[in-house]
C-alpha cells in the first residue's frame, strides 16, 4: 500500500488554481515542512478572496461565481488547517498523559 502511494508522480487539484506535488524521497522533506506550506497556501487563498471581497466593495467588477468559489476555497483550506491542528494537539495531550 505505502508503494502505491508512493508511486503517485503528480496530484493535480484545479479549483481555481492548480497544485502539482511530485513524489519526493522521504529524506528531502518534512512533515515541518508541509505544514508550513499548507498554512502558507491557506494565508494566499484567505488574501486573495479578500482582495476580491474589497474590490467588490469599491464597486469594482468582480465575478460573483469567482468570488463564492475564492470564499468557499479559503472557507475549506482553513477547516482543514484548524483540524490538522486540533489533531495534533490532540496527538500531544495524549502522549503528556502517558505514563513511563
Amino acid at each position: 500500500m505505502i508503494e502505491a502511494i508512493n508511486n503517485i508522480s503528480t496530484l493535480s487539484i484545479n479549483v481555481s488554481e492548480s497544485i502539482s506535488v511530485e513524489t519526493i524521497s522521504n529524506d528531502q522533506i518534512s512533515f515541518g515542512n508541509l505544514v508550513f506550506d499548507g498554512i502558507q497556501s491557506t494565508s494566499e487563498a484567505l488574501n486573495k478572496s479578500d482582495v476580491m471581497l474589497q474590490k467588490l466593495a469599491v464597486g469594482d467588477e468582480v465575478s460573483t461565481h469567482e468570488l463564492m468559489m475564492s470564499l468557499e476555497n479559503a472557507k475549506l483550506q482553513l477547516q482543514l488547517v484548524i483540524e490538522v491542528r486540533n489533531k495534533l494537539l490532540e496527538g500531544y495531550q495524549e502522549i503528556m498523559r502517558m505514563q513511563l
